[in-house]
């Protein structure tokens, strides 16, 4: 797949106008690489919360 990425609009104005390539990697990060190929990767953020056994 490509392009599912769900890109704010300010993110997604850069990647379609700003000559930025992005690729989804296995892990479910985000690799941005600018037009100078300079590549940063974007983990996702934990949308669901962690629950941990209360210690009795």
């Amino acid at each position: 797949m490509t392009n599912t990425a769900p890109l704010c609009q300010g993110h997604h104005t850069v990647r379609h106008h700003g000559g930025w390539q992005v690729t989804h990697l296995d892990d479910g990060s985000l690799e941005w690489v600018s037009p100078h190929g300079r590549r940063y990767v974007v983990k996702p953020e934990r949308h669901l919360p962690t629950f941990y056994p209360n210690a009795a």
